[in-house]
């Protein structure tokens, strides 16, 4: 009931926060990160180094994980973490790194193997991209798409800082067809091609294009898994992989909005399971596998 109400009235930063991250066990979550090192480059973006040597640049924090970082933080967790990278460190934990006990859940699918082709759809500032190079190795290859010029800079800062030789990025937003459109979106990560996704906070003209055009431009035939999470524009993604859907085996749609009153993951599991894949579908996230 909680939950629910919440998901209704509170603005995004703050369910992020809370339902997401959750304040209270973030202590420990950051303490496991092994942080080493927290700065700020020469650029302005801050970053937070691992004790792996894995270098995560991002953004600053809002004024909400800022008041979390001090006063619900303890000192351990702050240890080589400054207050200015401490968003880099919450998107390390869910982006990177993922929700441990279920992974769907949270929009995460890792089951896959060295030498595969990953596609992900709305790459953001690359983490789950990052996490997908290491697992498909040196042999395979990761497609890291996405449309804000701002994400990619610090997503292209996140591949040189590792010097990530397996990650293509495609400055495209994903839709049915090649055009110009334009994009809404609010205070960091959250865009939309779609009306009333997101709050109309700034406007971005940019290029967008088929799933099945941008893999060909690439000269990609088939591809081992895609994750599309697109903020309501999942269907029309969809349309755009006439091609691309039959040669895919694996596939995690994130549908978590509502089309003409209805939420998507619906329509989404419908498609998947007529064109081949057998579904399944936790949190609004649609995971879809070739039987």
């Amino acid at each position: 009931m909680l939950s629910h109400l919440a998901r209704k009235v509170l603005p995004s930063s703050v369910k992020d926060v809370l339902q997401v991250y959750r304040p209270l066990q973030l202590s420990a979550q950051v303490t496991g990160l092994s942080i080493v090192q927290s700065g700020i480059d020469d650029t302005g973006f801050p970053f937070v180094r691992l004790a792996t040597d894995k270098i995560f640049y991002g953004y600053r924090p809002s004024r909400l994980e800022e008041f979390i970082y001090k006063y619900l933080l303890t000192k351990d967790a702050k240890k080589n973490l400054q207050p200015y990278a401490f968003r880099i460190a919450l998107d390390i934990i869910f982006r990177y790194r993922g929700t441990q006990s279920s992974p769907l859940r949270s929009g995460k699918f890792y089951d896959y193997k060295p030498g595969e082709t990953v596609v992900e759809c709305g790459a953001y500032l690359g983490y789950y991209s990052m996490k997908a190079s290491e697992i498909v190795g040196e042999t395979g290859r990761v497609i890291s798409i996405e449309p804000i010029n701002e994400n990619r800079r610090i997503l292209r800062a996140n591949v040189s800082a590792n010097d990530i030789k397996n990650i293509t990025i495609v400055p495209k937003g994903i839709w049915n067809a090649p055009l110009e459109m334009q994009i809404s979106r609010e205070r960091r990560q959250r865009a939309s091609l779609v009306d009333n996704v997101v709050k109309d906070v700034e406007q971005h003209t940019i290029s967008c294009d088929s799933i099945d055009n941008i893999l060909h431009d690439l000269k990609i035939d088939s591809i081992d898994f895609i994750r599309i999470q697109v903020n309501g524009a999942e269907l029309e993604a969809l349309k755009g992989m006439k091609r691309t859907l039959p040669r895919t085996k694996r596939i995690l749609v994130s549908a978590l909005y509502k089309r003409d009153g209805k939420y998507a993951y619906n329509t989404v599991e419908t498609i998947l399971s007529g064109n081949g894949f057998r579904t399944t579908v936790s949190g609004g996230n649609v995971l879809g596998i070739r039987s």
